[in-house]
């Protein structure tokens, strides 16, 4: 059996506010279309319960952690891709909702086509967070996360 490294890595986007208006969510062969607007920064990021405590950068770390760790818990990598020696990093933008649901799952980049279902069930994986606040509300928070695969 071969070895593999999954290292999940969590970015923000470049801009300090994003909106969406039209984002398509590959679900198997079926393209579904949404609309949604959402931040990329706000005054409380999204949050595990198990990170409410602490300054907004300790919660922001332990949250990325977590995520990090339940992306690489639940990523299978198929083993037509293990046979091709498949390699790359995919990026994947998800949205955490006002309920603190992961949402609206989208590949930006593909690092090959293969790789694209189990990186979004992976992403699916993800438990509901505390959702992230901004001015005193609660809002849907944009996050953007590679998974890079290497042999």
């Amino acid at each position: 059996m071969q070895y593999f490294n999954l290292i999940v890595f969590s970015l923000f986007s470049i801009a300090v506010f994003s909106q969406s208006n039209s984002i398509a969510l590959p679900i198997d062969a079926n393209i579904v279309e949404f609309k949604e607007k959402a931040l990329v920064v706000v005054k409380s990021m999204p949050n595990f319960a198990e990170c409410k405590s602490g300054s907004n950068a300790q919660r922001y770390e332990c949250t990325r952690q977590l995520i990090n760790n339940y992306v690489s818990q639940n990523f299978v990598i198929p083993q037509k891709a293990i046979k091709n020696k498949i390699t790359g990093t995919t990026y994947v933008r998800f949205i955490i909702n006002k309920k603190g649901a992961v949402t609206n799952i989208k590949i930006i980049k593909s690092a090959h086509k293969i790789l694209n279902s189990p990186s979004i069930k992976a992403v699916r994986a993800i438990p509901n967070l505390i959702p992230g606040k901004h001015l005193g509300k609660e809002v849907p928070v944009i996050y953007t996360i590679p998974i890079k695969i290497s042999y």
